[in-house]
């Protein structure tokens, strides 16, 4: 058993919502956060941005520390990169050309995926191109799926 899954308290989150800041602040609340993040994010290191990444072979995988926050950006196959956040300290171990972590988000982001699933049949969303918009509709959506 990975240390992830001893976890009492483990979100799994969507790349929409997940940002370090928002890690930080639930970590302080002692709730874990394990998520893919958009690769193009300002507050990623610079050698975790896909740019960086372009040239390399499918199964590299790239990790970056801090004190409790750990970013992987993993390449599936060619020209695509899977950031993942985790705020729980683990094992670094890489099965399969894929870290431990993104084999424990790939397990436990079922409930993300049918909420998304279900969010998308039935959407009040339209055409937007600023962010806050993006989370404003997307909330919505889930409080609309949740009544």
């Amino acid at each position: 058993m990975s240390n992830l899954e001893q976890s009492g308290r483990n979100i799994t989150m969507d790349r929409k919502f997940i940002t370090i800041f928002l890690a930080v602040e639930l970590l302080k609340k002692k709730v874990t956060t394990v998520g893919t993040m958009l690769s193009d994010r300002r507050d990623l290191p610079t050698e975790l941005h896909p740019v960086s990444l372009k040239n390399a072979q499918p199964g590299t995988v790239r990790f970056a520390f801090t004190e409790d926050t750990i970013l992987i950006s993993n390449v599936p196959k060619k020209g695509k990169v899977v950031t993942v956040l985790c705020m729980q300290h683990c094992d670094m171990k890489v099965i399969d050309d894929k870290p431990d972590i993104i084999l424990f988000y790939n397990s436990t982001k079922a409930g993300v995926d049918v909420l998304d699933k279900c969010i998308r049949t039935y959407s009040c969303c339209r055409g937007k191109r600023r962010r806050p918009m993006v989370v404003l509709f997307n909330l919505i959506d889930i409080a609309a799926y949740n009544a």
